[in-house]
């Protein structure tokens, strides 16, 4: 399921759940500091990594991150992507 916030221009997607194998993250967000983190059920943080701006400085581009290459056993897990005060989640599932 993909849904892109109006409010920010946001947009997140988790390609495929569930997986036995990696994930794909597609996001695309405005200008801005921005950052991804993956959670397990118990809040734990499994995955953090800021976006990165593109060479001029755009972060409008889609961008996909590859995630999960077995570190993460089998569960339910949320993507969160966070620009400023806005936020988009997606959960998604691990079968191992």
């Amino acid at each position: 399921r993909a849904l892109a916030s109006a409010e920010a221009n946001l947009f997140l997607a988790v390609r495929p759940s569930p997986s036995s194998g990696p994930v794909d993250l597609v996001y695309s967000v405005p200008g801005g500091p921005a950052s991804i983190r993956i959670v397990d059920a118990l809040g734990r943080i499994r995955f953090e990594s800021p976006v990165v701006q593109s060479g001029d400085g755009s972060l409008r581009s889609r961008r996909t991150t590859s995630f999960g290459r077995g570190e993460l056993p089998s569960g339910r897990y949320w993507a969160i992507l966070e620009a400023g005060a806005s936020r988009e989640v997606r959960s998604f599932l691990i079968l191992r």
